[in-house]
């Protein structure tokens, strides 16, 4: 009988994995109709928590263990409650007109739409209005993550109207059940803190300190020769590194922000070279190649391409010109190809030759702004007065004379007088000279792209160390210290990354792959620092795990641009969120590491790290959930959506709950079997991380 308790769980776990899949094949109501808000699984839950509490009263199991399964408990009747009597409306205020709802009269008084400083890209939508009831007014305000109650009212800002006459707020009325869920959460929390006071004081304070750290040309290219232009024409048709180093520095709205043009011009090549360079051509020259001259840069063989298919219907290699393409009448023979238009490789395809036209077109050339609005030189400027139109333009024109003229100093004194002009019509304090010239620097040295290659060599040099016995101490203790050394630099410059990256941001670096997985290897470096002395093969592990985690970062599909915040982003739940969950993550990546190495090589420090490391990134994994929860709660009005992200999270906490019960699960005392289940289980995780958003999509899929 002990074990159905266990067997329930399991069923809730590949339940839930149904569901997604479910979901993503049919539709969101099916799935909840048919399995998490069906009888029979809410009735699967019930009973399976209830077996828990029974077999703590039983066999007089642990406080900490106690208050979990009651925290579970108490969550699980919030949740029903919520179900039966919470009530959910979204109402649309238009200004200064009242609208009845239940026995609240609502009325707009002010839509706002603040944006980041200098640009027109969203920050917050905030909503003032006024509720009367019973001849009594309330005055509210409502914004993105900042609810306003009324009673046991809670008011979510939820969308707004174009026109910013009106906007669209949820009303939420589920004290009761919000209440419960709440008492469950605190609970859980009390009995994660017990657990850490009770048997691990010292190791808690170490975790708790990760935290905070963890927040002007023709539209068609004309046809041209097809002979391939050499470097000497090249230089002929661009700027001299000087002059481009200085034109990086000038200032664009690109991505939704304010960022120096050199990033710009790196992602550019980046997209259509796959590198940052060509010929010895800086990011820079080759974005001024393009702009000026694309009629000579269209015939260099730069347009890197990755389907085969693509490279047999157009008879081309690796690298083919932008002029294979297109007939001689500048038609696009992409349209008439037999590639599908729905394929990766013709959407791959298009997305180069689209970001070639919005360069050679110069609409996506944003460098001239008016307060907060930043134009391109073929935008309509009616708006504008007639100087600053009269000087947008011309002076791309001017640039491009002194340009073919090779007058260095006058293209030099053309940048110039654009900055300047930049200067005087943004808004005030927007545009950041120590923000542009720092975004340069890290976009030169790409400091994970440069030390994923040492980490790893270190790594292999701490492999030899740990498993060659004969090495001479002397060698040894030289060996240690240098890879001590190493990693010391190698958290440095890693931390400096993180704290610019944030610092130009804005935000702390949760808001993509690239910056979450860039975190992930920092704080398992860390992790190994701290505990390096337990177990010399995790040091190891650490080593290797972080170099991988640089490594996934610089993949093509990675992508390191620098974006603001969308509004719902912006909420300090989702950074103390973010942070446990890839404090978690870090610590099951590790255990999936030293799991492999004891099955390689049955060490017996490895396996003893294995339930040290687990037991933390259990608890760390629901506390990561929970903090989700309220997240979810503040911005949506609801704790749980069963969205595939929040399904898939929990599914993995489950999955890595049953090596704990070793006492019950026999099979797991089995040392082999254990690890090899914990190497399976990480499958989970990588799902939860990459396969979620790859394959299911949801809310989580930013």
């Amino acid at each position: 009988m002990k074990y159905i308790k266990y067997i329930f769980l399991a069923i809730i776990a590949v339940s839930l994995v149904v569901a997604t899949f479910v979901e993503k094949f049919y539709d969101k109501t099916f799935a909840l109709a048919h399995i998490e808000h069906s009888i029979w699984f809410c009735t699967l839950c019930g009973a399976c928590v209830l077996l828990f509490l029974f077999d703590c009263i039983k066999y007089r199991r642990s406080l900490p263990r106690y208050l979990i399964v009651i925290s579970v408990l108490i969550v699980l009747c919030g949740a029903t409650v919520s179900f039966f009597t919470a009530e959910n409306t979204v109402v649309h205020l238009r200004k200064d007109i009242p609208l009845q709802e239940q026995s609240l009269t609502l009325t707009l008084k002010n839509f706002e739409i603040v944006n980041y400083s200098g640009t027109n890209t969203p920050a917050d939508f905030i909503s003032d209005f006024e509720i009367l009831e019973n001849g009594k007014t309330v005055l509210a305000n409502v914004s993105m993550n900042n609810t306003f109650r009324y009673k046991n009212y809670r008011f979510f800002q939820t969308s707004y109207d174009s026109d910013s006459l009106g906007t669209i707020l949820t009303i939420n009325n589920d004290f009761i059940g919000s209440l419960l869920v709440y008492c469950g959460f605190a609970l859980f929390v009390i009995a994660a803190i017990f657990y850490f006071l009770k048997k691990r004081l010292k190791k808690f304070y170490c975790f708790i300190a990760l935290l905070p750290l963890s927040s002007i040309l023709p539209a068609q290219l004309p046809a041209q020769s097809s002979s391939q232009s050499s470097s000497q024409l090249l230089e002929q048709k661009t700027i001299s590194k000087e002059n481009a180093d200085e034109l990086g520095r000038i200032a664009c709205f690109y991505q939704g922000r304010i960022s120096p043009l050199n990033t710009y011009a790196r992602d550019f090549v980046l997209q259509l070279y796959g590198k940052s360079s060509y010929k010895n051509f800086t990011a820079e020259q080759i974005f001024a190649g393009w702009l000026f001259f694309p009629e000579v840069w269209q015939h260099e063989e730069m347009i890197k391409i990755k389907s085969k298919e693509v490279r047999k219907e157009f008879g081309i290699k690796e690298y083919a010109k932008f002029s294979n393409f297109f007939t001689p009448f500048g038609e696009s023979k992409l349209t008439y190809s037999g590639i599908a238009n729905t394929s990766k490789a013709y959407r791959e395809l298009d997305e180069k030759i689209n970001t070639v036209f919005a360069l050679v077109n110069g609409y996506s050339l944003e460098i001239f702004p008016q307060k907060n609005i930043w134009y391109s030189a073929v935008d309509n400027l009616q708006n504008i007065n007639s100087g600053d139109s009269i000087f947008i333009r011309g002076v791309l024109q001017l640039l491009y004379e002194a340009v073919e003229k090779k007058e260095d100093s006058a293209v030099k004194n053309i940048i110039s007088k654009i900055r300047i002009f930049q200067t005087l019509k943004a808004e005030q304090g927007s545009i950041s000279d120590t923000k542009i010239m720092l975004e340069i620097y890290l976009n030169k040295f790409n400091i994970p792209k440069n030390l994923f290659p040492v980490i790893l060599i270190f790594a292999l040099l701490t492999f030899i160390t740990v498993i060659i016995k004969k090495i001479p101490c002397k060698i040894r203790k030289l060996l240690n210290v240098i890879i001590i050394v190493q990693y010391c630099i190698t958290i440095s410059l890693l931390t400096a990354f993180i704290i610019l990256r944030a610092y130009i941001s804005g935000h702390l670096p949760f808001s993509n792959g690239y910056e979450t997985m860039l975190i992930l290897s920092w704080i398992i470096l860390l992790i190994t620092f701290i505990f390096r002395k337990k177990a010399d093969i995790l040091f190891f592990a650490g080593q290797m795990l972080s170099g991988l985690c640089l490594l996934v970062c610089n993949i093509n599909s990675m992508h390191p641009q620098l974006t603001p915040l969308m509004p719902v982003l912006n909420s300090i739940w989702l950074s103390i969120h973010v942070s446990i969950m890839m404090l978690s993550y870090a610590l099951c990546a590790l255990i999936t590491i030293i799991s492999v190495i004891y099955l390689i090589i049955k060490n017996g420090d490895a396996h003893n790290m294995v339930y040290k490391l687990l037991e933390i990134a259990v608890v760390l994994m629901f506390l990561g959930i929970i903090c989700g929860s309220v997240w979810a709660n503040q911005s949506w009005g609801r704790y749980w959506g069963w969205d595939p992200k929040e399904v898939w999270a929990l599914v993995t906490g489950i999955v890595y709950l049953f090596p704990l019960f070793d006492r019950d699960i026999k099979i797991f005392q089995n040392k082999v079997l254990l690890h090899s289940y914990l190497v399976f289980a990480f499958l989970s995780l990588l799902m939860t991380y990459f396969g979620v958003s790859l394959f299911l999509g949801g809310l989580h899929s930013y």
